[in-house]
């Protein structure tokens, strides 16, 4: 039988950075013609539309389901080998997804995954980027330039993407209630 890698990059990807370009890149970069699984969390209504314009080569899943729901759904679809792609703080994933691996589930009585091999990608130290915090804080603090110029590449490339992204999370921040309009 041979055997089937899956590439996968998890997380909330709430407003796309150059930090997630770094991500996105590496796993590009490393795919060699290997299927490719960007998975992001279901946080806010808007996020399928920015994401799609960030990284228009790739196809993002929103979902609700946890790392060790896709790599169990990932495994189902025959997939031997999972190679998942993070920031520094994410690299103890590795040993919470190997922690499962060949375990049966309480559940189901059943193996959740046996892949051959589990191995999480550190793309980038987490110090030296940006977080969604800061970018929320950005526009909080009226800061246009300082968001735009950490947005994703294909984002801060056009004046119409960078201002409806800034306005989705004013937005949300005034429906938070942490920003008076």
């Amino acid at each position: 039988m041979s055997r089937k890698t899956a590439l996968v990059t998890y997380g909330k990807f709430i407003i796309p950075t150059w930090g997630h370009d770094k991500l996105v890149q590496k796993m590009c970069l490393e795919a060699h013609g290997r299927s490719m699984y960007c998975f992001a969390t279901t946080t806010s209504s808007w996020k399928e539309k920015h994401l799609a314009r960030a990284y228009p080569s790739l196809n993002f899943h929103l979902t609700t389901l946890n790392l060790f729901e896709i790599a169990q759904i990932l495994y189902a679809q025959g997939y031997s080998d999972l190679v998942l792609y993070v920031g520094s703080d994410r690299v103890d994933w590795e040993n919470k997804l190997k922690q499962y691996n060949w375990r049966k589930t309480l559940v189901q009585n059943d193996v959740s995954y046996c892949f051959h091999s589990i191995n999480v990608k550190c793309v980038g130290d987490r110090e030296n980027s940006i977080s969604s915090t800061q970018m929320r804080e950005f526009v909080q603090n009226q800061k246009f330039f300082e968001f735009r110029k950490n947005l994703s590449y294909h984002l801060r490339q056009k004046d119409e993407y960078v201002q409806d992204i800034w306005d989705d999370v004013f937005s949300h921040l005034v429906t938070c209630h942490k920003l008076t309009n």
